[in-house]
């Protein structure tokens, strides 16, 4: 029997151009497509989807004054019992 391949990322560059535009109302980050290349391939790597890329960023920004990053949206991903209301601890 032969394992199934984990599901690629559910997000496409549209998504992650979209996210960062997102972030740049609250951080005022400017982006091109190299960021967008480099956050879609840890998106990919990290398994994100949209909805909960979306939670993680309101949830960051609620919480804490400090640029968002990769790591921060798939720690927050892979939280148990991620519900889009996990409190940041920064």
């Amino acid at each position: 029997m032969t394992a199934t391949p984990a599901p690629r990322s559910q997000m496409t560059r549209a998504d992650i151009a979209r996210l960062l535009a997102l972030m740049a109302s609250w951080d005022q980050r400017t982006t091109g497509e190299s960021d967008v290349e480099a956050w879609y391939l840890t998106a990919e790597h990290g398994r994100w989807n949209i909805d909960g890329a979306i939670r993680a960023v309101v949830s960051h920004y609620t919480h804490t004054k400090r640029r968002i990053m990769p790591a921060d949206i798939t720690e927050f991903l892979r939280s148990p019992g991620e519900t889009g209301q996990r409190i940041c601890e920064y």
